[in-house]
């Protein structure tokens, strides 16, 4: 369930989560610049993602009330049939954890959200999806995007860990078009990546520090 806590003394409940998602769905929310009609009294929506074994989406929910403003399905597809039509692993490498990161391209927010096998750009005011790249070789992303330089870092997940370098500007499929640079050996699957100034710090899952030029 979702619990919101006001400035008085007496917890307030939000209700329960949108959805039920079984086995393992987990993120933290992330705060959404105010809908058009919000801006006078200057609330706000936040974003959560449920990602789950059987059910993947995104969803922005009133901060007063805990009501749905908006609700988007990941358009990502899985190809994880067995022949009996059920996901391999039971949908296992459908979860993802992470928590979405919004930053300001040209004046215009887009919440950069991680699942699993991909990463999404979404409107943050109205949930429309701008633009995706599908990793299937990654599931079970983890980390909060960083942002810095342009960019947009991505530590994809687990199976072929890798960091993505994504230009936020592109609409669509922009894997061919707006990866910037990709960095596998060594990268981590689960630990946050951290950017200061130029460079970009990391711990892999084996406890191995390195440092990237983030440019490049």
């Amino acid at each position: 369930g979702l619990l919101g806590e006001p400035e008085r003394p007496e917890e307030r409940h939000l209700g329960p989560a949108p959805e039920a998602v079984p086995r393992g769905q987990t993120a933290e929310p992330a705060a959404a610049p105010a809908r058009p009609q919000q801006r006078l009294d200057g609330s706000h929506d936040f974003s959560m993602h449920f990602d789950g074994s059987d059910r993947q989406y995104v969803v922005a929910l009133d901060k007063h009330t805990g009501k749905t403003v908006w609700r988007t399905p990941r358009s990502v597809d899985f190809q994880d049939l067995n022949p009996d039509g059920k996901p391999r692993a039971d949908g296992d490498f459908r979860k993802a954890f992470a928590t979405p990161h919004i930053v300001t391209v040209d004046g215009r927010a887009i919440m950069v959200s991680l699942g699993s096998k991909g990463v999404y750009g979404y409107d943050p005011r109205t949930g429309v999806e701008i633009w995706r790249v599908v990793e299937r070789g990654s599931h079970s992303g983890s980390t909060r995007p960083v942002a810095g330089h342009g960019l947009v870092f991505v530590p994809m997940g687990f199976d072929a860990a890798q960091l993505l370098a994504i230009r936020p500007d592109g609409k669509g499929d922009v894997a061919a078009s707006h990866v910037a640079w990709r960095f596998g050996k060594g990268a981590p699957s689960k630990p946050s990546i951290l950017l200061v100034g130029d460079l970009i710090f990391m711990v892999n899952d084996g406890g191995i520090v390195a440092a990237l030029e983030a440019k490049s």
